[in-house]
């Protein structure tokens, strides 16, 4: 990875832990459907409360105890679909947190809606980082608190309202499968008013009743998630760490050459294969130059 992308590289990790998430989920769940005893054989128990209780975002999650998983399903059938949705949830969270983070640290201006402050800048100045990463971090977990679609709502005050389109396709779903995961995380699988207002015309699960999941919702969860993370991942990448990585670029090449014009900057940047820069990305950085 280039010394010029250490957000893009950031914001790669992120995604590569999500997917690996959806890999040992995925693994576990093929383990049940293919054992009807998994839940008495020693080695997959073993392998299912180490999994739990070793996983680095999981255990950030802080939510999922091993001791508490033979509570979680009267049989394993269906109580792996419930585990399921609990993990999928135990992944895409931190994975959206570090979206977010890597998204201000590369486009700080965009906390204050201030162009005092831009991503470029910060490339070898670790002293500034580390303070931006102080701000980033209260600010971002401020944004990620209650249903998802509260979330978004606050994310889109701070990155623009086209998060709102972005997610819209998916919000709903999640939100639902999030209100069902809080039921059996918090309390003990029994659905409560608060939470049936998110799936309100779900037969299957009503008010006082205990949670149900099968295999067409751990799909459906599946799904939406992976649309969400790669859409959302796709416009921060396109509207804020991107066009970040751009200007740092470009802010280098002006400081190499401080008589260059901007020919010689536009000649840059289709040399350095970044063809898709706007105008106005352009335009930011020529406006950029030292006096």
């Amino acid at each position: 990875m280039s010394v010029l992308n250490p957000y893009v590289a950031n914001r790669t990790r992120a995604k590569l832990r999500l997917e690996h998430g959806f890999r040992r989920v995925n693994d576990f769940y093929w383990a049940v459907r293919l054992s009807s005893r998994f839940a008495q054989e020693p080695s997959q128990q073993a392998a299912l409360n180490t999994f739990v209780s070793t996983d680095p975002d999981l255990q950030r999650q802080g939510r999922l105890s091993a001791a508490r998983l033979p509570d979680l399903w009267p049989n394993v059938e269906q109580g792996i679909y419930a585990f399921g949705v609990i993990v999928l949830f135990s992944f895409f969270e931190p994975y959206l947190r570090d979206v977010l983070i890597t998204a201000v640290l590369a486009n700080p201006a965009c906390i204050g809606n201030t162009s005092a402050i831009n991503g470029e800048a910060i490339a070898g100045d670790e002293a500034l980082l580390a303070a931006l990463e102080t701000l980033a971090y209260p600010t971002v977990d401020r944004m990620l608190t209650g249903p998802y679609k509260q979330r978004f709502a606050s994310i889109a005050k701070v990155f623009g309202d086209p998060v709102k389109k972005t997610v819209a396709p998916y919000s709903g779903i999640v939100d639902e499968y999030y209100a069902k995961r809080n039921c059996l995380i918090h309390n003990d699988g029994v659905i409560d008013a608060r939470a049936h207002r998110f799936f309100a015309s779900d037969s299957r699960n009503p008010a006082g009743g205990r949670v149900v999941v099968d295999f067409a919702d751990y799909l459906r969860l599946h799904k939406a998630i992976h649309g969400l993370s790669d859409a959302f991942d796709a416009f921060m990448m396109q509207t804020h760490i991107r066009n970040a990585e751009a200007l740092r670029a470009i802010r280098q090449y002006m400081r190499a050459n401080p008589k260059c014009t901007a020919k010689d900057v536009s000649r840059f940047v289709l040399e350095s294969g970044m063809g898709t820069v706007s105008r106005n990305v352009l335009a930011r950085a020529l406006g950029l130059r030292e006096t």
